[in-house]
């Protein structure tokens, strides 16, 4: 019988078992690409955005504002110019009066470049309702140790976030596939302040931004990268400098 032998050949066929679809954040799936999450990391509560505080921003963002976990590069070649502002509701929440929930990280690690004079102004950002006991400040010797010293404050679950100062110094788009891995791991934020030169060379950030002084306080926005949506846009907004 034709029919039922092909029918055996078929059953024949087919695996002797097909494994389970696994649903796990840390799971690479090909649909989640464009989703808003991190190169594909996860579709759960992770992959929502961290309001900015800038309705503007947030509305041209995957996730509706910064990604968490993720790396978010800003671009830029002067410091003050209101870069520390444009993150500081991202960097307040869960430290001041809003406490995060058990279990959640509320540490702040601050990573300065080598050499660097300028230092964060603490009455600013105390009066920016970011809890100071709950931020640590390194100034590491070397762009090496920089790099190390964000991965593991990143990577250690402890740190809501890392904000990594390079200053002019490079980084190879290994390492800061690593700052990213371990953003991932920790669940964590990270933001790389990097030259404007640096647009030119290819990043695994999800999100890159550069950034320029306008007249009057203004800062323009281009952002370069966004992940699920098209790169070109630009906006001005108008943040404090601390």
């Amino acid at each position: 019988d034709l029919t039922a032998a092909t029918a055996q050949g078929v059953a024949a066929s087919r695996p002797a078992h097909v494994p389970p679809v696994i649903d796990h954040p840390r799971v690479f799936r090909i649909g989640d690409m464009g989703y808003g999450g991190q190169g594909g990391h996860g579709s759960g509560a992770g992959d929502h955005g961290v309001p900015s505080g800038w309705p503007a921003l947030d509305a041209e963002l995957a996730g509706g504002g910064w990604p968490r976990p993720g790396l978010t590069e800003i671009l830029c070649d002067h410091v003050g110019i209101g870069e520390v502002s444009l993150l500081l509701k991202a960097l307040r929440a869960g430290t001041g009066s809003s406490m995060p929930q058990a279990g959640e990280a509320a540490h702040l690690l601050w990573v300065l470049p080598a050499g660097q004079p300028w230092i964060p102004y603490a009455p600013g950002l105390a009066q920016a309702g970011i809890a100071l006991e709950h931020l640590a400040i390194v100034r590491p010797k070397s762009t090496d140790a920089a790099l190390w010293a964000a991965e593991q404050g990143l990577k250690s679950k402890a740190c809501r976030a890392v904000l990594l100062w390079l200053g002019g110094a490079y980084c190879s788009p290994l390492s800061l596939r690593r700052l990213l891995q371990a953003a991932i791991a920790g669940e964590a934020m990270a933001w790389v302040i990097r030259p404007a030169i640096a647009a030119s060379s290819p990043s695994p950030a999800g999100l890159r931004i550069a950034l320029r002084p306008e007249a009057h306080g203004a800062l323009q926005l281009d952002l370069l990268k966004r992940r699920g949506l098209p790169p070109g846009k630009s906006l001005t907004l108008t943040p404090r400098v601390l």
